[in-house]
């Protein structure tokens, strides 16, 4: 929160007005939920985070859902959701992976080393190009519009992590390229789970159960999302490659 002076500019514009009234009642909103809720304090580094979850869906409903990555949805593991089988599934038989193990996967790592890393990545995408072929990039947000500058917009169509859901922009892709890996905040395993299950005591949080559904919360997210990246372009059909820094 921060003060505004009434003889300050902004409220002679409408606009700036409204953003800055916008701001103080999400804020208040955000402060209201805290209190009426659980509230799990986190530290990252100089970031300290309050933040609480709650479930919305009815207890009495459990959903069917059609989806690939359905079984590595947390929620819906849960939910106890019924996932039903469809009768023509996408074979990856045919796919090639490519598998470069390094270590600093994540947004911060990767944006650090990013320009070098995306020299080499131009390099492999150079030399594993053939004719008509077309590649998928996954980027972090963070280092999307330095793929864009190395990358070659006519053999490489780039995309990031978060914004994947619904896209068609890689249906013509025969090949594709994982750069890093989507790392959920790391109060995001504690705060959904409680959301599904309850507060928890501080006691649970030292336990080996917290640390072992924290972990499978974790993969949970990083497959559904890797799984979701896949079915973006068309891999199955024909040869090709998958990069990805593991």
């Amino acid at each position: 929160m921060k003060s505004v002076s009434s003889y300050d500019p902004i409220w002679n514009d409408p606009d700036s007005k409204n953003a800055e009234l916008q701001h103080v009642w999400e804020t208040l909103s955000a402060i209201i939920q805290l209190y009426r809720h659980w509230a799990l304090f986190s530290i990252q580094g100089s970031r300290k985070a309050l933040t609480t979850g709650k479930e919305k869906v009815p207890h009495f409903f459990a959903p069917v859902v059609l989806n690939a990555t359905a079984n590595q949805d947390p929620v819906l593991d849960y939910r106890r959701a019924k996932l039903v089988p469809l009768p023509k599934v996408r074979s990856y038989r045919n796919l090639t992976i490519h598998i470069l193990r390094s270590n600093g996967i994540g947004k911060t790592a990767m944006r650090e080393a990013g320009e070098a890393r995306l020299r080499h990545l131009a390099q492999f995408v150079s030399e594993h190009t053939k004719p008509g072929d077309k590649w998928m990039v996954v980027t972090h947000l963070a280092t999307e519009a330095l793929a864009r500058k190395h990358l070659p917009e006519e053999i490489a169509l780039t995309g990031h992590w978060g914004s994947l859901d619904g896209l068609n922009d890689f249906r013509d892709c025969n090949k594709a390229v994982l750069f890093g890996l989507s790392f959920r905040d790391r109060a995001w395993p504690v705060s959904m789970y409680f959301a599904l299950r309850g507060a928890q005591t501080k006691e649970w949080l030292r336990s080996k159960e917290a640390k072992a559904i924290r972990h499978r919360l974790e993969v949970m997210s990083i497959a559904a999302q890797v799984i979701q990246a896949f079915e973006l372009a068309p891999l199955s059909t024909g040869h090709s490659g998958i990069t990805m820094e593991a």
